[in-house]
């Protein structure tokens, strides 16, 4: 990315620079970006025991 005195324009392009990555990455491994954006349709264990620890930890700031 080219340099810029505007925050603003940098803070744009650097946005648009990570979201063609991920369109890159989508396009180059399909496999390996439904992998790690998968959302299952059974959310029935995303609040388990284990997941609310690790959210308390978050709200906590731990």
């Amino acid at each position: 990315m080219p340099p810029t005195e505007d925050p603003v324009a940098a803070a744009r392009a650097r946005f648009g620079a990570v979201g063609t990555g991920y369109v890159h990455f989508a396009q180059q491994e399909p496999g390996l970006f439904r992998t790690a954006f998968h959302v299952p349709g059974d959310m029935t264990h995303a609040a388990d025991d284990a997941a609310r620890h690790v959210i308390d930890m978050i709200e906590r700031g731990i």
